[in-house]
């Protein structure tokens, strides 16, 4: 009797604690797929892979907000020249330069490994790029 009692709570244990962890925070194959969109429609770059390397929770007027901090590997899909700052890994707009951006000449094939931030907003409908 004992030993059924200890497994009911067991399982009540492990339901609990399993419902917590639906969509809390968005998934990191909800960032990768978000990323993955936006280099299918440059005619430049596609990604060849992502990681996410830290997260934030916030709440921004009251909405539950977090931001997926990433590395990506990029690779050019023909050549190009662009601004890319090797301290930040990241591209940069003409005059956003620092001392440590430099002029990218890449070819296709190139790859280069970029950093940067998805901002998500939940939603009724889930975890939504901002």
């Amino acid at each position: 009797m004992i030993k059924k009692r200890i497994a009911v709570i067991l399982a009540a244990l492990v339901t609990l604690t399993l419902a917590g962890c639906g969509d809390d925070i968005p998934s990191e194959a909800l960032a990768k797929k978000t990323l993955e969109d936006k280099y299918a429609s440059s005619p430049y770059l596609k990604m060849d892979s992502f990681k996410k390397v830290n997260g934030r929770q916030s709440s921004f007027g009251g909405e539950s907000a977090y931001i997926i901090y990433y590395e990506a590997e990029v690779e050019a899909k023909k050549p190009f020249n662009a601004l890319y700052d090797e301290a930040t890994k990241k591209f940069v707009d003409f005059g956003e330069g620092t001392p440590t951006t430099k002029q990218l000449s890449m070819k296709a094939g190139d790859k280069v490994v970029t950093t940067g931030k998805i901002d998500f907003v939940k939603t009724e409908n889930g975890w939504q790029k901002e």
